[in-house]
């Protein structure tokens, strides 16, 4: 049974598996950048506001100490600065075994100086271990953001991975009905598409596989079943020369052709055709045939025969099915014939020895058609004296219905010429070439289905 789970990917919508990396990682990024600069700035902005408070509290306490014990600072080497109304100049001040290097800044008016000037001692010091400690902890939270959006961005990726590897695994199986549990859009949704076709095409084979085989199962029983229903040899009738041939088709089914050897010394010879193809078309094939030599060959009357053996096919076969028969039986020693046709197509083929085609076909409806009524009503027997020369051709109907490459039939008028034509020939030979001639016209295109021919020739 199928299964079938509604899990969303958490990536859906999102195009590719990059996009998505992507994405997570810029939004987290663009979340924590800018407040890590704001706590930078912020710290920052303290640090110099208090550095210039701690340099300029220096600065007055050290101008009015040097003022007060009325010692100058020493400039040192070099020009100094002069920036806009400051002049800045390195200086060296304190007492003589103490001295300190500096900064001197003085307010100036043109060359003028005015006030006292302010020395910056180099000794002072800001301590930076705030800015320091904020970088540090701000560096651990970039870190832990980026492992925590990695771990679930990379969950919410890897989860419908691990969803498609157990569908794999299930299809894998044997489950082809089994359906991915990926939804949404991206890279990993179509793949999840792409496995479904395969399975959906997989199934399809397995079916079409299974199929094939029991296909390939049934035409080997019906083959055999159609063995069965062949004549394993041709008998003798003196003054007579019998054959009959069977080709077989890619669409085998039940049609056939016997000869019955009957109680009083008669041949009987007879083709048929079963609705249905393959197994069942063989097997009602092989039910007709055992009932049709039963009755037929202890038969007085072909007539009471053939009623009976149509109430016992009627009454076992299904709805539907029949069979067709056409029945030639020549009686021994007298050169009379008596022909019956059950519902069947083509009608015994006369061709007398001037060359005249005569059409024999009396009344008659497929046996199976009706349990009875119907049937005995409709049945006739003809009888008729063979001449010498003649020759009797009976086929199953599938002849006429043969089509070439352009899909045009063959008919009965050209298969009765075709009669007339080789009527002249050895029964064997005859049968031979009107085979042969068949399948020229169909220049390989196969017979809808199976055909039988048989042949009777009096001789004598």
């Amino acid at each position: 049974m199928a299964t079938r789970r509604n899990t969303r990917s958490g990536g859906a919508g999102v195009t590719s598996l990059r996009a998505q990396f992507a994405l997570a990682m810029t939004i987290a990024l663009g979340v924590v950048v800018p407040m890590a600069n704001y706590f930078i700035f912020q710290t920052t902005s303290k640090m110099l506001d208090e550095g210039q408070r701690i340099a300029l509290a220096d600065a007055v306490t050290t101008t009015a100490t040097e003022k007060e014990a009325g010692r100058q600072p020493v400039a040192a080497e070099g020009v100094g600065q002069q920036d806009g109304h400051v002049r800045t100049q390195r200086v060296s001040y304190g007492p003589n075994d103490a001295r300190k290097n500096g900064t001197l800044y003085q307010l100036t008016s043109g060359k003028t100086e005015v006030g006292d000037p302010l020395i910056v001692s180099d000794e002072i010091e800001v301590k930076n271990t705030s800015l320091l400690r904020l970088m540090v902890w701000l560096t651990l939270l970039v870190v832990m953001i980026g492992g925590v959006v990695a771990v679930v961005v990379s969950g919410a990726m890897t989860k419908p991975l691990e969803y498609l590897a157990e569908d794999v695994r299930q299809i894998a199986r044997g489950n082809l009905g089994h359906h991915t549990r990926v939804r949404g859009g991206g890279e990993v949704a179509s793949v999840a598409k792409a496995i479904d076709r395969m399975a959906h095409d997989l199934r399809e084979a397995r079916e079409a596989e299974l199929d094939l085989v029991a296909r390939e199962r049934e035409m080997e029983v019906a083959g055999e079943v159609r063995e069965a229903l062949l004549p394993q040899s041709t008998p003798l009738l003196a003054g007579y020369e019998l054959a009959g041939l069977h080709v077989e088709s890619e669409q085998s089914g039940g049609t056939f052709h016997d000869f019955i050897d009957c109680d009083d010394g008669s041949i009987g010879v007879l083709v048929c055709d079963v609705s249905g193809l393959g197994l069942p078309g063989a097997l009602v094939g092989a039910t007709a045939r055992s009932y049709l030599r039963s009755e037929l060959a202890r038969a007085v009357s072909v007539e009471d025969a053939l009623k009976r053996v149509n109430r016992h096919i009627a009454g076992d076969m299904r709805r539907g099915m029949y069979v067709t028969a056409l029945y030639l039986r020549l009686r021994k020693d007298s050169n009379v014939a008596e022909v019956a046709c059950a519902g069947h197509k083509l009608p015994l083929v006369r061709c007398s020895a001037d060359g005249t085609v005569r059409l024999m076909q009396p009344e008659g409806i497929a046996l199976g058609f009706d349990k009875g009524p119907v049937f005995d009503r409709a049945l006739q027997v003809q009888e008729f004296e063979v001449q010498p020369g003649d020759r009797l051709v009976l086929s199953a109907a599938v002849v006429a219905g043969v089509v070439n490459r352009r899909g045009e039939e063959l008919g009965e008028k050209a298969f009765y010429g075709l009669v007339r034509k080789m009527c002249d020939l050895p029964s064997e030979a005859m049968i031979d070439a009107l085979v042969t001639a068949v399948e020229t016209y169909a220049d390989g295109v196969p017979f809808p289905s199976d055909l039988s021919l048989v042949c009777a020739a009096r001789t004598a």
